[in-house]
C-alpha cells in the first residue's frame, strides 16, 4: 500500500466519538500498516490515545488540528487533504472547501435520518428551528464532501438510502473497546449486588445506578430524578444514580436534577472500566441514537442493563436488556424492580449470556481490518 492515506479525528471533542476514534487509531497502529498513515487528531483524541498506551510514534506524521463546528477553511487540515490519495474523517461531516480525492466519511448523526423523533418534539419551536438549519448544512456537507458514507448500523444505512439513493453506504459495526476486553480478561466473572437482593428486604438496601453518556437533549437525562423518585415512593428502593457529566454539563442541569443525582465526572476509557465495577446495574434512557458503546460496554462488564425499547438498541443487544419505555419514569422504575424480582442463578444466567453475547460480536481488531481492507481497495 503505497498510498497516502489521511485518518481525519479533527473535528471529535467529547462523547462516543472519542473512543471510537481513540479505538482505531490503537487497532491501526498494531497493524503493520501504519507507516503511510497521517492523523489529523484533536487536542481531545490525542490526549485520549495517550492515556491507553497507543504508540502513535509508528504513523508516518500525527498533526494536532481543532476543528470547532462549521470551520471550511483550517489550512493545516487542508494542506493534508491536499497531499492525501484518501481521507478517512472518522464521523463527519467534513467541512472543507478542498475536496478530497477519494473521501470516506462516518456517518452517526441520527437527527438527519430521524428529524422528527421523539427528542425533537420536547424542544421549543425555536430551537427546532435552529436544529433544522443545522442538519441541513450537515447533510449538504456529507454529500459533497464523500464518495463513501461509511455507518455502523443497518438501520442507518437504510434510511440513507431513502435520503441519498445515488450515495454509496457500507456498514461497518462499530466495537466493543479492546480496553473493556482486556479488562474482562483480567478480572475473574463476578455478578453485580443487585442479583442477591431480594424485594422483601428492599427497604433496607441501598443499590447503585449510572448512566455513562453527555447530556445531550437526545439522551433524555432529565428523567432520571423522576426514576429515582419511582423507585423510592412505588418499590421502597433506595437508589443511588450516577452520572459522567463534564462540568459545564452539570452546571447546566436543574437544582433537582442536581439534588437527587450524584456526577463523578467525564471519565477515560480505564477510568470507566473501574466505574462499572462499582455499580449495580446501568441506565440507558436515550430517545435517539445510530448506535451507542454504552449498551455494550454495561453487558460485557456484566451488569443488568436497563435500556430503551427501541430498535437502536435491540439491534445490537437483542433480548438481554430489561427494557422500558424512556418517556415514562414508572416504566423505567419497573424494568429496574424487575431484576429484583429474578432468581440469583437465573439473573445470573441473563447475565452470563448477555455478556458472551457482546463477546461474540466482531472485535475492534475486527474493524481496524475491516477498515484497511476497504481504504486499500480504493
Amino acid at each position: 500500500m503505497n498510498q497516502f492515506i489521511l485518518i481525519n479525528a479533527s473535528n471529535l471533542h467529547a462523547g462516543g466519538a472519542v473512543q471510537v476514534a481513540t479505538s482505531i487509531v490503537d487497532e491501526l497502529s498494531q497493524s503493520g500498516l501504519a507507516s503511510n498513515i497521517y492523523l489529523a487528531l484533536s487536542s481531545v483524541v490525542l490526549e485520549s490515545c495517550l492515556k491507553i498506551g497507543a504508540d502513535l510514534t509508528v504513523f508516518r506524521h500525527v498533526e494536532i488540528v481543532d476543528i470547532r463546528g462549521f470551520e471550511p477553511l483550517n489550512l493545516k487540515l487542508d494542506n493534508l487533504i491536499k497531499e492525501a490519495d484518501i481521507v478517512f474523517t472518522v464521523f463527519g461531516p467534513l467541512y472543507s472547501v478542498r475536496k478530497a480525492r477519494k473521501s470516506i466519511v462516518g456517518f452517526a448523526q441520527p437527527w438527519i435520518i430521524y428529524p422528527k423523533n421523539e427528542a425533537y418534539f420536547k424542544l421549543p419551536f425555536g430551537q427546532r428551528t435552529k436544529l433544522r438549519v443545522k442538519y441541513f448544512v450537515q447533510w449538504l456537507a456529507f454529500v459533497r464532501n464523500s464518495n463513501l458514507l461509511l455507518v455502523e448500523a443497518d438501520h442507518v444505512r437504510e434510511r440513507l438510502k431513502v435520503l441519498a439513493p445515488e450515495k454509496h453506504v457500507l456498514v461497518v459495526p462499530n466495537a466493543l473497546n479492546a480496553v473493556f476486553r482486556e479488562a474482562i480478561e483480567k478480572s475473574p466473572y463476578t455478578v453485580p449486588r443487585i442479583a442477591q437482593l431480594n424485594p422483601r428486604v428492599s427497604k433496607t438496601e441501598r443499590i447503585k445506578l449510572g448512566y455513562v453518556g453527555r447530556a445531550y437533549s437526545h439522551k433524555n437525562i432529565e428523567i432520571l430524578p423522576k426514576v429515582r423518585a419511582a423507585l423510592r415512593e412505588k418499590y421502597g428502593l433506595i437508589v443511588e444514580i450516577e452520572v459522567t457529566l463534564d462540568d459545564n454539563e452539570w452546571a447546566a442541569q436543574t437544582e433537582d436534577f442536581r439534588r437527587e443525582i450524584r456526577n463523578v465526572g467525564s471519565m477515560s476509557l480505564r477510568e470507566l472500566v473501574d466505574f462499572y465495577g462499582s455499580l449495580d446495574g446501568v441506565l440507558f434512557p436515550s430517545l435517539l441514537e445510530c448506535f451507542s458503546a454504552t449498551p455494550l460496554e454495561a453487558m460485557a462488564m456484566g451488569l443488568p442493563l436497563f435500556a430503551s425499547n427501541r430498535d437502536f438498541v435491540r439491534d445490537f443487544c437483542e433480548d438481554y436488556p430489561f427494557y422500558f419505555d424512556p418517556l415514562d419514569p414508572e416504566s423505567i422504575a419497573d424494568a429496574v424492580a424487575s431484576s429484583l424480582d429474578l432468581p440469583y442463578d437465573v439473573l445470573q444466567a441473563r447475565l452470563e449470556a448477555s455478556r458472551a453475547h457482546v463477546l461474540s460480536l466482531p472485535t475492534a481488531t475486527d474493524r481496524a481490518k475491516r477498515l484497511m481492507e476497504l481504504l486499500r481497495s480504493l
